[in-house]
């Protein structure tokens, strides 16, 4: 099966809870993994998360960095380690640094000899690589857009 990153917004009050009883976590993953949860409330980035992360760190120190791999831990190790939780006012930095990359200026990013160390991606098939990230660039944008519009926080793990 392999290692997914899936990223959930989340109320400022069911973070306050999740910080108070981080078993809750718990919950978030297996409504989510079994596809209970609110679809809407939700980003799976698939196999793709290693190359979406290293290509929006890209050598940038700014809260883009921190939308794939970036939180605070929480909770116990889900397999690949614990969640981590963004609050509110990181998910609104993130949302306001993706907002500065444009599509060509992330598609510049995209250097096959960089990634050849990363997680499921597979350099032969490059090319039909670049539209899935591409893509998931885009969902990423409106899922943080989303989020910061609703002063919400995220939950990322990895399973």
């Amino acid at each position: 099966m392999g290692m997914t990153a899936n990223l959930i917004k989340v109320s400022r009050e069911t973070l306050a809870n999740v910080q108070s009883d981080p078993t809750l976590i718990e919950t978030l993953v297996m409504d989510t993994i079994q596809g209970t949860a609110d679809p809407g409330d939700g980003l799976d980035l698939y196999k793709s998360w290693n190359a979406m992360h290293v290509l929006l760190n890209d050598g940038a120190c700014g809260a883009e960095s921190d939308a794939i791999m970036g939180g605070t831990p929480i909770g116990e190790d889900l397999g690949f380690g614990p969640a981590r939780f963004l609050n509110d006012r990181e998910v609104a930095d993130i949302s306001a640094a993706l907002s500065r990359i444009s599509t060509s200026d992330f598609e510049s990013r995209f250097d096959v000899a960089k990634m050849k160390d990363v997680y499921a991606f597979h350099q032969e098939n490059a090319d039909d690589e670049w539209p899935i990230l591409s893509k998931l660039f885009a969902e990423t944008k409106t899922f943080y857009a989303s989020a910061a519009q609703a002063t919400n926080g995220v939950i990322l793990f990895l399973i």
